[in-house]
């Protein structure tokens, strides 16, 4: 996001760009326990959360191509695509088992 000399964010911070990751990351861990009560609790609800957590990650990755400012980044890629990918990833990890 930094080294393009045409990108959008060439003046932001590199925290600011490296606490996207961060976001996703925490997103998708946090949620973790809530998910899989949920999915454990009413197993009928699985496959449409996956399906619209997928649905929101495709979405949100296909906004964030059109983001001019690093806090669009960080809410598209950071917040809720962290979200919908806890969603997505984590009945998985249920069905591992």
């Amino acid at each position: 996001y930094l080294s393009s000399p045409h990108s959008p964010f060439r003046g932001a911070s590199e925290s600011a760009i490296n606490a996207i990751g961060m976001i996703t990351l925490a997103m998708q861990y946090m949620e973790g326990i809530p998910v899989l009560y949920i999915t454990q609790k009413y197993p009928q609800w699985t496959k449409t959360m996956m399906y619209t957590g997928l649905i929101i990650c495709v979405g949100a990755l296909t906004l964030s191509s059109f983001a001019t400012q690093v806090w669009h980044l960080i809410a598209l890629q950071g917040v809720l695509y962290g979200l919908a990918g806890g969603v997505l990833y984590m009945p998985v990890v249920s069905w591992v088992s």
